[in-house]
This record gives C-alpha cells, structure tokens and sequence, in this order.
C-alpha cells in the first residue's frame, strides 16, 4: 500500500474484511508519518456500516467512506498529534479531531476540528 502501512492496517475490525481506503488518506498518512519521524499505529481504518453503528460512529462517518484512519503517534498524546497536525499540515487535512486515546485524521472535503 504505501512504505510504512499495509493494507491489513486499514481494514475493519469485524473481521468483514473490507478495507477499501481512499488513496490521498494513505498518502496522506505517509506524509505524516515521514513528518513526525515516528511509528504510526492505525487504530481504526475502513469501518463498514454494521461495524461503524456498533462502536456509536457518526452516520454519515468517514470511516465509512474509507476516508478516515484514527491513529496514535509514539511518544505523543491525542492532543499534541492534533496540534502538530493543524500546524504543519492545517488546511491539507479534512477533518481532525482528538479525543482521549486517539486522533481522528481523514481527507473529506471541507475542514472540520473538534477535541472529544
């Protein structure tokens, strides 16, 4: 799929076996993980839409679409990977959103934060 992701990364976690991924959020991915010079996990990728209501995903999420990926970077909290984001890549990045564990990071058109 890309240097430092494999398909299996993004592919739903109710064993469905979907992991359709739009290819500028793997791209995109890259680029971070190139940036920040550390591991990236992928905690959740392509959800579809049995999954995505079981965990209390949006109804419209981008998990959905495969547009969205939430990740931790190594040695940073949710919040500091948010903040590093917006500053260095801002507007490139759709959505984006920390919550406690995690970010959210996806590539929808628009722009929306939030801090859950």
């Amino acid at each position: 799929m890309s240097k430092h992701f494999k398909p299996s990364e993004f592919m739903c976690h109710c064993g469905c076996q979907q992991m359709e991924v739009n290819p500028k959020l793997v791209d995109l991915l890259e680029e971070i993980r190139t940036k920040v010079g550390k591991p990236i996990t992928i905690m959740s990728g392509k959800r579809c839409e049995a999954h995505n209501a079981k965990v209390g995903g949006a109804k419209k999420s981008q998990h959905v679409l495969g547009n969205a990926a939430d990740i931790k970077i190594k040695d940073m909290t949710a919040q500091d990977v948010q903040g590093y984001l917006e500053t260095v890549f801002g507007d490139r990045i759709g959505g984006l959103g920390s919550y406690k564990t995690f970010t959210h990071v996806d590539v929808r058109e628009g722009h929306a934060r939030w801090r859950g």
